[in-house]
C-alpha cells in the first residue's frame, strides 16, 4: 500500500540535488519532465559553465519516480548536521510538486542512512 509521500511523488515536475565541498568541485542538477521524457541541467561550481539542458540517459519519468519510491524520502530528517567536521561536504534534495508544495532535505557532514545509494541513483556518485 502506498502512502500519501508516494502518492504525491506521482506529482513530481522538479528535483533539484546539490553535492559539493570545501576542497572539491560542487555541482547542482535541475532535473525536470518533458512528458515521459526527463531533461537535466547541470550546474557546475568549479569554474566549469553550466551544461544546457539535455535528455537524462537510461531512464524515464515512470521509473525515476518508482526508483524514488524506493528511497524513502519522507522517512528522511529535514537537516542533518556532523558539527565535528569543518570544511566537509554539504548537500541538499529539494522536490517540486504541481500543486506548488516542496519537500526538501539537507546535510552537513552527515547524511540518511540510504544517501550513497540515492546518490547513485540520481547519477552523482
Amino acid at each position: 500500500m502506498e502512502n500519501m509521500f508516494d502518492i504525491k511523488l506521482d506529482s513530481l515536475v522538479r528535483i533539484t540535488v546539490f553535492l559539493g565541498g570545501y576542497f572539491g568541485g560542487s555541482e547542482e542538477r535541475n532535473i525536470t519532465f518533458d512528458g515521459e521524457d526527463i531533461l537535466v541541467q547541470r550546474n557546475f561550481y568549479n569554474g566549469s559553465e553550466p551544461t544546457e539542458e539535455e535528455p537524462y540517459l537510461g531512464m524515464k519519468r515512470k521509473d525515476m519516480i518508482e526508483g524514488l519510491k524506493l528511497f524513502h524520502l519522507d522517512k528522511w530528517d529535514p537537516k542533518y548536521v556532523d558539527p565535528y567536521v569543518l570544511d566537509g561536504t554539504q548537500w541538499f534534495v529539494e522536490l517540486g510538486f504541481s500543486d506548488g508544495t516542496k519537500w526538501e532535505s539537507i546535510g552537513n557532514n552527515a547524511y540518511p542512512e540510504n544517501f550513497g545509494p540515492f546518490m547513485e541513483f540520481m547519477q552523482m556518485e
